[in-house]
């Protein structure tokens, strides 16, 4: 996992598996994270939610290829 720069309006983020996971600079709100090669996309709780999700998504995408 890497820690990325900080953007305007967001958080850190990380990068998990290719996939940049950030959470926006404002209270209470989710992780969420975008796969630009697979049209996906998710939010979550937690950061582990997240990491989850991404996994399931790219085992799905490796199923299917």
């Amino acid at each position: 996992m890497t820690i990325t720069r900080q953007d305007a309006g967001h958080g850190p983020g990380v990068v998990y598996r290719g996939i940049e996971i950030r959470r926006f600079d404002v209270p209470c709100t989710p992780w969420v994270w975008t796969h630009c090669e697979a049209d996906a996309c998710g939010s979550a709780e937690t950061l582990e939610e997240a990491q989850e999700q991404i996994d399931k998504h790219l085992a799905a995408r490796e199923v299917a290829a």
